[in-house]
């Protein structure tokens, strides 16, 4: 009998805490951008307040939901549409935030919501109009649920592949994409390596393994994976790589079905399983 009154009694209270929490943080999402004067471009003066004023409102909207961070974020976007230096400033901060690959706020869908937003402010015309259009269709590349575009790629020995026939010997794949010249990129394919899930599922048949090159350079791949271990298959991408992934993001990860569609994406955060 004790115990009907009191698990209802938990979860009543549970639930109270995590709705309270949430609540403070939408407050305080709500009045950060209070006290701010976006009409003056002496609010650029110092910069480094700036970006730490910018971090703590990112860490924010991490904190709350999906459709009150959007809120924000559009709102924010009307603030600085008529002054475009801190449009322009705040352009930047919001794709190092929301897109960069090392960035803790990384989120596709924000960032959605900010591009969308930003190209319908009428601030961005012309040449910079085309380039943020190209960012966002980037983005949208090859995402989890969706079946990543059949592309050609290249074998170490010259041989072209498509990718969807790649993909379709083997239930699922772990296409890891790299630049040749980085070595964090080449840290990671070491860790990789080392990672006992990816070796086990390897070992029995369940995974297979594709490490891409961003870059169609043949020579400059193979010197990098002198020591790469035998378990990868080695390619460079092909002349139409741009139409499935963003190459600025690397290392990536993408683990595919043998369906081609994407199971899972992360970059910067391996592992994916």
């Amino acid at each position: 009998m004790t115990s009907r009154i009191i698990l209802p009694l938990i979860l009543t209270v549970a639930s109270f805490c995590f709705t309270s929490c949430g609540s403070v943080q939408e407050r305080k999402l709500k009045l950060w951008w209070e006290d701010a004067d976006f009409s003056v471009n002496e609010a650029v003066s110092d910069i480094d307040r700036l970006e730490e004023h910018f971090a703590g409102y990112c860490e924010l909207l991490s904190d709350v939901s999906l459709q009150v961070a959007s809120e924000s974020i559009c709102s924010f976007v009307d603030k600085l549409k008529n002054n475009e230096l801190l449009f322009y400033i705040y352009y930047e901060m919001f794709c190092s935030a929301l897109y960069s690959i090392d960035s803790p706020f990384r989120n596709e869908v924000l960032f959605d919501v900010y591009l969308d937003k930003a190209m319908n402010s009428g601030v961005f015309k012309g040449y910079e109009m085309e380039r943020i259009n190209n960012i966002a269709r980037l983005s949208k590349l090859s995402r989890p649920g969706e079946k990543i575009p059949d592309s050609e790629i290249i074998s170490l020995s010259g041989e072209s592949v498509n990718l969807h026939d790649f993909l379709s010997s083997v239930e699922q794949t772990l296409m890891v994409v790299v630049d040749p010249n980085c070595p964090y990129c080449l840290e990671i394919v070491d860790k990789i390596e080392n990672d006992i899930t990816v070796k086990e599922m390897t070992e029995d048949g369940r995974l297979k393994m594709l490490l891409l090159s961003v870059f169609p350079d043949i020579s400059t791949m193979s010197r990098a994976c002198d020591n790469v271990s035998s378990f990868w298959n080695i390619f460079v991408a092909g002349h139409d790589i741009d139409k499935v992934i963003d190459r600025s993001l690397s290392p990536s990860y993408y683990l595919i079905g043998k369906d081609a569609v994407v199971r899972r994406k992360a970059s910067n955060d391996f592992p994916v399983f």
